[in-house]
């Protein structure tokens, strides 16, 4: 424990003083006192009385939910208030996963709180805080944890009110969009995980699907409504086309000029994406079962689709033929859930429910290598990274997995949802990893070292 020398001044920094005569002498003191050969963390209650104190001076008026992912100091605003409680914010991050002393109780952490929820900090920090109270199993009163949820906009993606069931990220990596079954599609900043705007409401039921034209500037989303659409991102208008059954699955192609998409009407169909209404190009059939995923080729040529009927089949787009079928894949034993091409457009990558993932060459269709087998359960959704060599793998063990590409072994397992992992998406420079569960949660991983950078804090979502 430490001595009485170091921990005495911070106890008593704000005795005898009054807040609005003295608010500069109080700042000056602060950071005078020498913390002395103790660990911060020894002086986290005197800390936390400070702070206490300095936060009933915080006015309401300050509330300011930064969005711009920036660190402690930049986000504080220049008045003393802000500076003094961001000065012992600092601290109290390092010092929360350190402290050894007497339980702390809802009364010592009430200015914490009060401060956390007026003081315009980034969200980032506000995470990293909460997450450190809930290392140390504190018991935090419900009220306090309420009103701090509310303060900050409650975690990073936090508006939908179903499950998640596509996510996937712009093509210069600074927005994530996602589909869920509250019927809704919404844009978040990909730093900070904030709205960018109100939610895209037009479907009638569950949304399954959703894509970024290449430019960013639109969006294409799947519902079970029976229909697609194309949205303008910034104007909110909508063009609406129609399947006759689901729509499970929708891409544009590279170009951005044409969208693909699969239904349980066992049709493939293509779309001007720039065209109104039903502006159909072409369409394919030939599959025995619902489509659940399909993609285009990198270079517009082919489209790839996967079926209930455990097959995945190959198209030869914008051919003079009708329904011009390059080749069929065959081998899963169950139902294909997810398709992706390579970026150099020379494999497909397949998940199933036979719980594998089959690694196929486009002009032989055979596989590459033997099927990757580690998941559990179904493999709900793959993708490859840029790059070309990971491939990463949601499941409805609840986990998302990352694979060497070349070899097929695994490199990491990221764990962490609650629910099935519907959809993942690799982010441009194939750094971070995004994932949306029928948990109801978007998350942001790092692909290195399987970190979760953005997401809900576990424990808290109980809340109202």
């Amino acid at each position: 424990m430490m001595s009485a020398k170091s921990y005495t001044p911070r106890a008593r920094l704000m005795g005898g003083m009054k807040w609005n005569e003295d608010k500069d002498e109080i700042r000056k003191r602060y950071m005078e006192v020498d913390w002395g050969s103790n660990s911060p963390a020894d002086s986290l209650p005197a800390m936390l009385k400070i702070m206490r104190r300095v936060s009933e001076q915080i006015p309401l008026t300050n509330i300011n939910n930064n969005s711009s992912g920036a660190g402690l100091t930049e986000a504080a605003t220049s008045n003393v208030e802000n500076q003094l409680f961001a000065s012992l914010l600092d601290l109290v991050i390092t010092s929360l996963r350190d402290y050894q002393g007497p339980p702390l109780n809802d009364h010592d952490l009430r200015g914490l709180f009060h401060g956390l929820s007026v003081i315009p900090l980034s969200r980032r920090y506000s995470y990293k805080v909460l997450n450190g109270i809930l290392d140390l199993g504190l018991s935090v009163d419900t009220t306090a944890r309420t009103n701090i949820l509310r303060r900050i906009g409650r975690w990073p993606f936090y508006g939908h009110t179903g499950a998640i069931h596509s996510v996937a990220v712009s093509h210069d990596g600074s927005r994530i969009a996602s589909a869920s079954g509250d019927k809704s599609m919404r844009v978040w900043d990909a730093g900070t995980g904030d709205s960018c705007s109100a939610p895209l409401t037009a479907h009638t039921s569950s949304v399954r699907s959703v894509a970024f034209s290449p430019d960013g500037a639109r969006l294409v989303s799947g519902s079970l409504d029976g229909t697609l659409r194309v949205w303008d991102v910034r104007t909110r208008q909508e063009a609406p086309m129609r399947h006759t059954e689901w729509v499970r699955s929708v891409a544009f192609s590279l170009d951005g000029k044409r969208v693909v998409s699969g239904s349980d009407d066992r049709m493939v169909r293509v779309w001007d994406a720039n065209g109104t209404g039903d502006a159909e190009m072409e369409s394919f059939s030939g599959h025995a079962g619902w489509i659940s995923s399909v993609a285009f080729s990198p270079d517009g040529r082919l489209i790839a689709s996967g079926s209930s009927d455990n097959t995945i089949r190959v198209w030869n787009t914008g051919s003079a033929q009708t329904n011009d079928q390059a080749i069929s894949l065959e081998g899963h034993s169950d139902q294909v859930n997810s398709v992706a091409f390579s970026p150099d457009g020379t494999r497909i990558v397949s998940g199933s429910d036979d719980r594998t993932i089959r690694i196929w060459d486009v002009k032989t269709g055979q596989l590459v290598m033997p099927p990757l087998q580690d998941h559990t359960k179904y493999v709900m959704s793959v993708t490859y990274s840029p790059n070309g060599i990971h491939i990463i793998s949601g499941s409805s063990d609840y986990t998302i997995r990352v694979w060497d590409a070349v070899n097929g072994k695994a490199v990491n397992v990221l764990q962490g949802h609650t629910d099935i992992v519907r959809s993942v998406a690799v982010t441009p420079d194939g750094a971070q990893i995004v994932s949306g569960s029928l948990d109801g949660t978007i998350r942001v991983w790092d692909m290195a070292t399987g970190e979760q950078l953005l997401g809900p804090v576990e424990g808290w979502d109980d809340l109202e």
